[in-house]
């Protein structure tokens, strides 16, 4: 939702869609535009990093589960739906 709001909400602010076609960051581009360069925009980027760090570990999980459940429906070798004994959860996958 927030990139389809950021794609359509852009294009009618002050750079236009030309600018937000050509930013490697429309979101910050639109960022700066509303609320300037000030320390808003620099906040903006930290929260932003830290959200591709939480995400990491998401995906990490999921990566987890997802060979997990692959090789107990027979897709991949059998060794990776191997689950700990006291915790049942799958380690080695």
């Amino acid at each position: 939702i927030a990139s389809f709001l950021t794609l359509f909400l852009n294009a009618g602010i002050a750079p236009g869609s030309q600018a937000v076609g050509a930013s490697d960051e429309p979101l910050l581009l639109a960022f700066k535009t509303i609320f300037g360069d000030g320390v808003g925009a620099s906040l903006l980027a930290l929260i932003a990093v830290a959200g591709l760090i939480a995400s990491f570990h998401t995906i990490i999980y999921a990566y987890g589960r997802n060979i997990f459940s692959l090789s107990r429906a027979g897709y991949f070798p059998k060794w990776l739906s191997i689950t700990h004994a006291t915790r049942q959860t799958p380690y080695i996958a």
